[in-house]
């Protein structure tokens, strides 16, 4: 299922686009070993367990850069009169048929003891969603794509400097962090490849934040603040405090999610009301979505619950829309043309570059 991962991305992105990200990878895979050598290790172990001419390591690597590609999600934290705090995630992904079927819950254990939960894809060594049980749970979103198609190789150049993935640090604050304080100092402030929010709820007080992240530390922060009438956080993948416009502002899924949040109101707010009448309604619930995840922090409790969802031409006429961001096809369009005009260059660097490399994968 992990190879079917790989290949269900090629055909998402068609051959001219997985062409293009295929040879930038055999290029450069072979600089990770050298500046990521922990995620390194891991993905040779995969690309071993796995065993496939057409898995090698360059494609492992290429497999583990596209969470930002092709995922969009939404997470809201809120706190209950009873001082509960409780935190709830959809995950959406391009591909969703293949990508259920290699979702799996996974649990870290040290010295004997569980040290954390997670929801994990197979392949992939990254975490997107998770809980330190009676400490914090935390979810990652996408942070939507500047149309600049430089932008992404802004992002692999970070990784191949040896800078963390999103999803690297969240599982790396997972190990580390045995509260919510260590927890947000972690998210906010160490560098990572591109950009995310990270969510993240806590056990008491108002211990619930979002952190619109950038390459170095943090563009926006958005708390709890009960006292002032703030009892809920929604984020999905667009910097929801800006005025609206592209990619701006707290349109459609956003918009949708604080509209019920606001109908529901704190009063009738617990767990399953805010699954129910928020995560589980269209268009925070989408044809996208691979599961639903509740979080208690306080009460170490996650569970996760498959999706599987078309919606009815009612979803669909209402006033809300399925806004996922840019297709990133499009968004890679001026670099394929790029690459193209400068094909035979770039196979002297293919060759060159695989004559370097001394790892058989």
């Amino acid at each position: 299922m992990i190879l079917a991962g790989y290949t269900a991305k090629d055909e998402y992105l068609g051959p001219k686009v997985s062409g293009l990200i295929t040879d930038f990878f055999d290029a450069t895979a072979w600089i990770w070993e050298y500046t990521q050598p922990q995620m390194w290790n891991e993905l040779k172990g995969i690309v071993k367990a796995v065993d496939h001419y057409n898995f090698t390591m360059a494609h492992a690597i290429y497999m583990n850069s596209c969470y930002e590609i092709v995922a969009w999600c939404s997470s809201i934290v809120s706190k209950q009169e009873d001082g509960t705090i409780i935190h709830t995630r959809n995950l959406d992904y391009g591909f969703e048929d293949i990508m259920r079927n290699i979702s799996y819950i996974g649990t870290f254990v040290k010295d004997g003891k569980v040290l954390f939960k997670t929801v994990m894809f197979g392949g992939l060594p990254g975490v997107f969603t998770g809980m330190r049980p009676g400490a914090f749970s935390m979810s990652i979103d996408t942070r939507r794509f500047n149309r600049n198609p430089l932008g992404i190789f802004e992002n692999m150049f970070m990784l191949f400097a040896g800078y963390e993935q999103a999803g690297t640090l969240f599982r790396n604050t997972l190990t580390d962090c045995a509260d919510f304080d260590c927890a947000y100092n972690y998210l906010k402030n160490k560098p990572i490849s591109g950009f995310v929010y990270y969510i993240l709820a806590g056990t008491k007080d108002d211990e619930g934040v979002v952190i619109a992240r950038k390459r170095f530390g943090e563009a926006h922060e958005d708390r709890l603040d009960t006292a002032n009438g703030k009892w809920f956080l929604v984020q999905t993948n667009s910097d929801e405090w800006k005025q609206p416009g592209h990619q701006k502002g707290c349109t459609d899924r956003c918009a949708a999610a604080e509209s019920r949040m606001l109908a529901l109101g704190r009063t009738n707010l617990n767990l399953t009301s805010q699954e129910q009448k928020v995560h589980l309604t269209f268009p925070v619930l989408n044809v996208h979505t691979l599961f639903n995840t509740q979080f208690i922090p306080a009460q170490s409790y996650m569970v996760t619950t498959p999706m599987d969802y078309n919606p009815t031409a009612e979803d669909l006429a209402g006033p809300y829309k399925d806004d996922q961001p840019p297709d990133i096809r499009e968004v890679l369009q001026p670099i394929y043309e790029w690459y193209s005009m400068f094909r035979p260059l770039v196979d002297g660097l293919l060759f060159a570059s695989k004559m370097m490399q001394m790892n058989p994968y």
